[in-house]
């Protein structure tokens, strides 16, 4: 697909709101697809002082999460389709059962010892919500912090590891002009 078709197929089948604002300072385009309250939190962290700044375009750096930026609203759409494209299928199975993720983001199950370990898919939120809390160094500490145990979510995300024909495929989309 090419220009924003891929965006407009994965928003009508995820029924998520796709959130863009431009950042401070007159700066680039962020675009986010989460849910709404997380949008905001994101966004207000980019908004917010010096500090949360960084932390959130420290978190925001990882390229699994479904977010783009660019100098122009065009650009920002153009990349975060080209990304979502890249890490994900859209089939003809009706709403959010018709996204299929190309790759695994898996955290640890508690189990009782002597039990094999199992594993469940992380969902992007719930890797956002590992980071809330904490002092204003909240990214800093939360990595610092994640295990397979505590805020496994975070430590999914940060210790995914890229195969590398999807790491070459989103570094080519946030790349795009």
């Amino acid at each position: 697909m090419s220009g924003i078709e891929f965006l407009e197929s994965y928003l009508d089948k995820m029924d998520m709101p796709l959130s863009v604002e431009q950042e401070r300072y007159g700066g680039s385009y962020r675009a986010i697809i989460l849910h709404r309250g997380w949008t905001e939190w994101i966004f207000d962290k980019l908004s917010g002082d010096d500090n949360d700044g960084t932390q959130a375009q420290d978190l925001l750096t990882n390229n699994l999460l479904p977010t783009a930026y660019g100098d122009s609203l065009s650009q920002v759409l153009r990349r975060l389709s080209a990304k979502l494209e890249a890490l994900y299928e859209i089939t003809d199975e009706a709403g959010r059962f018709g996204v299929k993720r190309k790759f695994k983001l898996l955290a640890e199950c508690d189990v009782d010892e002597g039990k094999e370990q199992s594993f469940y898919e992380v969902e992007f939120e719930d890797a956002i919500r590992d980071c809330t809390g904490g002092s204003s160094y909240w990214y800093d500490e939360a990595k610092e912090n994640c295990t397979t145990r505590k805020n496994r979510h975070l430590h999914a995300l940060i210790n995914f590891e890229w195969p590398d024909d999807l790491n070459k495929a989103v570094t080519a989309a946030m790349k795009l002009k």
